[in-house]
């Protein structure tokens, strides 16, 4: 009788971890659901990725959940325009290779992502920041800007780095520049004066 019991004990003991992993992935597969219902039917893109980076968090989650949450994370970053896409494709290629589909999935859409700048610089194309103030308007080469310097209207040269004031402004009234097809020329409107006024650049 005392053996029968140790032996029962003992089949309790292994199935008490099999049962909560079934729990486990079982509610890791809901909360799938959820996170996809929030992506796909919600558009609540924030709020499903949250949902998918919980799914691949949880210790034990099935392997091929954990592939599908990670190409869904990176699906939606891809909607927002964010680069974190790239990193959670790459992450499943690394980490879940042996998930075929899920991976055929993100090298194809790795493949489709714009290059990053260091790929770019690489074929022989630089990317440099050459302006970080708003500008109100672009000549048409794009080699001047017209931006707002204090309340005073100005104009940067891309070419040479410089800048220059163009119209001093009253109360800050001056605005709405417009610059002529060849470049020479800014047109733009004073409230002080309440007429246009022209000046060369």
């Amino acid at each position: 009788m005392m053996k029968k019991w140790q032996t029962s004990c003992v089949l309790i003991v292994l199935l008490l971890p099999s049962l909560a992993i079934g729990q486990k992935n079982r509610a890791t597969e809901v909360l799938l659901k959820a996170a996809m219902n929030n992506e796909l039917v919600d558009g609540d893109l924030k709020a499903a990725i949250e949902q998918y980076k919980k799914i691949v968090a949880v210790p034990g989650v099935k392997r091929a959940l954990a592939a599908r949450a990670l190409l869904h994370i990176g699906i939606c970053y891809e909607k927002l325009g964010k680069f974190e896409a790239r990193e959670a494709y790459e992450r499943l290629l690394r980490d879940y290779a042996d998930q075929q589909e899920q991976v055929a999935a993100a090298r194809a859409r790795l493949a489709a992502l714009v290059e990053s700048p260091t790929d770019i610089e690489a074929s022989g194309v630089v990317v440099r920041q050459v302006w970080t103030r708003p500008a109100l308007v672009v000549s048409p080469d794009g080699r001047y800007l017209i931006f707002k310097d204090r309340d005073d209207l100005a104009v940067h040269d891309l070419r040479i780095g410089e800048n220059r004031r163009l119209a001093r402004g009253t109360r800050g009234f001056t605005a709405y520049p417009a610059i002529s097809p060849d470049g020479q020329q800014v047109a733009y409107l004073s409230w002080a004066r309440a007429r246009s006024c022209e000046s060369s650049v």
